[in-house]
């Protein structure tokens, strides 16, 4: 589409038009000074049909074309998952649910107790000494241990120990259970070289020494005793009334109930991919009709735009007059300032009064 001038070579434009493929892209936005124009003309039904046909409308949605065939074809296949995933004794889909509530609670649960021991242990770690012989009780490091040096912060607590093969290790809260309380003590050498093979050696017959005498351990103020009783866990009645309705369920008794969980997580899968793809249509179309909305809706609330609460019943007010008439990039804030008053101090321009003031 070409526009019309006087000597306009036809034969030229349309050598340039054969070359190549220009495509076509419309940047077209409804703007305020546009929206109380259009309101004012046609109204808000007949506006939001204009813009709804629009070419850059038209571009938007024609972009969404195949996603949107994609989620017709999901939608589909999401009916034969929900056909195969189908329990002659009862609901698999309320059954299924039940699982997963029961599954998430119990994840929670546990990884809360597991936080709260590591958090004992930390504070346990903190308080000991060297010379404490600790007994660790899981882990690569699992055994006696002798603590060397005194605790230190880094992303957590972690303390100094030699091992019972004599080699030198850092212990940190997640090798223990919960409390750390040391079962022995041994005596310190002064100068202790922790690099020496020897003296790892030497510390680590002191510590056998001093588990075979019983050698009682330091007293220990300030540790905390651990509390994980199972039955104080504040999400233990839900679980236990969510494991009595899975188990009670007529489908918890299905010969089939392994082949319908297959298939019910296949649908849970595509479910959610479907919603995420629809989603992303949503945001993609109607897109200029959404921003008229957004539009009326702020002229609305600087009182340009009044009405019963229905769009359909829009108005302007006295106030969007000036904007009617203002045309630019800032024609909101224009009007704005125009109708705060403040270009009421400025004198109005007039011919040669800027030439006037650069000979001055």
């Amino acid at each position: 589409m070409v526009l019309w001038n006087d000597g306009m070579d036809a034969k030229s434009i349309a050598g340039l038009a054969s070359r190549r493929t220009y495509p076509l892209y419309s940047s077209f936005k409804p703007t305020y000074n546009m929206s109380v124009n259009l309101l004012d003309r046609f109204g808000v039904e007949q506006t939001m049909t204009i813009l709804e046909s629009s070419f850059a409308q038209f571009q938007a949605d024609r972009s969404v074309v195949s996603q949107a065939a994609k989620v017709r074809r999901q939608e589909q296949a999401l009916a034969g998952y929900e056909e195969s995933m189908t329990c002659h004794l009862g609901d698999y889909a309320e059954y299924a649910d039940l699982k997963y509530r029961l599954n998430q609670l119990e994840k929670k649960s546990t990884r809360d107790r597991r936080f709260a021991r590591r958090a004992v242990a930390a504070d346990d770690l903190r308080l000991l000494q060297p010379g404490d012989i600790l007994e660790v009780p899981h882990g690569k490091h699992a055994g006696h241990a002798v603590v060397i040096a005194r605790p230190q912060e880094a992303r957590d607590v972690q303390v100094g120990v030699v091992t019972e093969a004599a080699q030198l290790r850092r212990l940190r809260p997640e090798d223990f259970a919960g409390a750390v309380r040391p079962v022995s003590r041994a005596k310190m050498p002064k100068g202790f070289a922790p690099r020496s093979a020897q003296e790892r050696r030497d510390m680590a017959s002191r510590m056998f020494a001093a588990l075979r005498e019983h050698k009682p351990p330091r007293s220990i103020s300030g540790a905390r005793e651990a509390d994980f009783d199972p039955a104080r866990d504040t999400r233990r009645e839900e679980i236990d009334r969510l494991r009595t309705a899975v188990e009670s369920h007529p489908c918890h008794g299905c010969s089939h109930r392994e082949e319908h969980a297959r298939w019910f997580n296949r649908w849970v899968r595509l479910r959610r991919e479907t919603d995420a793809l629809r989603r992303e249509i949503d945001s993609r179309t109607s897109t200029i009709a959404h921003r008229f909305q957004r539009i009326t809706d702020l002229l609305t609330d600087y009182g340009y735009v009044e009405g019963g609460g229905e769009r359909e019943e829009l108005r302007l007010t006295p106030l969007a007059a000036p904007l009617r008439r203002i045309y630019g990039e800032r024609d909101l804030l224009t009007s704005l300032a125009l109708s705060d008053g403040v270009f009421d101090d400025l004198d109005p321009g007039g011919p040669g009064r800027g030439r006037d003031r650069r000979r001055a």
